[in-house]
């Protein structure tokens, strides 16, 4: 399995925290990218980013950043 085949059902643990946000980030800027490159249009549902944090709180202000 390629790292192609692997960024289609990402989960970024912690990802409420400052390291956590950071990555989520990038990796949601570069499934988009490939999203287009492969699909032509964005929200597709071929790629899924899965935010999981213990505080919940702390994913409220993913949407945001």
């Amino acid at each position: 399995m390629t790292l192609q085949d692997r960024m289609h059902n990402v989960s970024v643990i912690g990802a409420g925290g400052k390291m956590g946000r950071g990555i989520a980030l990038l990796l949601l800027q570069k499934m988009i990218q490939r999203e287009v490159e492969e699909q032509g249009k964005t929200r597709t549902g071929k790629y899924t980013l899965n935010l999981i944090d213990a505080a919940a709180d702390s994913l409220n202000g993913l949407a945001e950043y």
